[in-house]
């Protein structure tokens, strides 16, 4: 907050701008002068607000725990719902059996703790098909419970009386974010950019994630 401050305040000293960074960009963008600019050009976010109303959908029907928030699903619902399966913050999550069960003809005594591997489940061919390791948001287009042949392949929120109970808001939250900021620029991955995903508590970039983001507006 300190330097968005201080960035402010330089801008209205000498008029030099707020900086060439991300951060002088995006704080370009929320001025003022640029707002007032902008005024006549509404921003159309997804109106998820009309779309849902207490966990239903306006057929009435209410929709399960991995069944899409916004329908018929929007750009960014399926780019979204594409990149956590692709690559899921968690990549592991685990349960411990609470009863003896037999899995897959495998006896589990009570206690058992068992892993479940997101991120090879989510990259199954016999489940996702032949494209399985290529992003693609189209996957998405007739919502989560169908991108797959199993309806409750996707594990990126979990399932079941665990799962995760952010979930609505952080798509919701998400989409209005990337409409916001694809309404103002555009960006791509920098020539420096090496894929190198890490896991450690949550799966990150290891060499970070260098953007070339363009301002629209000039």
């Amino acid at each position: 907050m300190a330097m968005m401050e201080a960035r402010v305040a330089a801008a209205k000293v000498d008029r030099g701008g707020y900086g060439e960074d991300l951060l002088g960009l995006m704080l370009e963008a929320w001025s003022q002068e640029r707002r007032q600019a902008g005024s006549a050009r509404k921003t159309r976010i997804p109106p998820a607000s009309a779309r849902t109303h207490s966990g239903r959908r306006k057929s009435g029907r209410r929709s399960s725990e991995n069944s899409p928030v916004m329908w018929p699903p929007t750009p960014t619902f399926t780019w979204f719902y594409s990149r956590h399966w692709l690559y899921p913050p968690i990549v592991y999550i685990q349960r411990t059996a609470t009863t003896d069960a037999v899995l897959g003809g495998i006896r589990v005594p009570r206690g058992t703790a068992i892993s479940i591997p997101i991120g090879m489940l989510h990259r199954d061919r016999e489940v996702w098909g032949p494209d399985a390791d290529e992003f693609n948001p189209m996957r998405f287009e007739h919502g989560a419970t169908k991108a797959a042949r199993d309806p409750t392949a996707l594990l990126s929120f979990s399932l079941g009386p665990r799962v995760c109970a952010g979930q609505r808001l952080s798509i919701t939250e998400a989409q209005i974010v990337m409409a916001m900021i694809l309404s103002k620029f555009s960006f791509s991955l920098s020539p420096a950019y090496v894929h190198k995903p890490k896991s450690v508590v949550f799966l990150t970039p290891k060499s970070g994630m260098p953007l070339v983001l363009r301002n629209l507006d000039g």
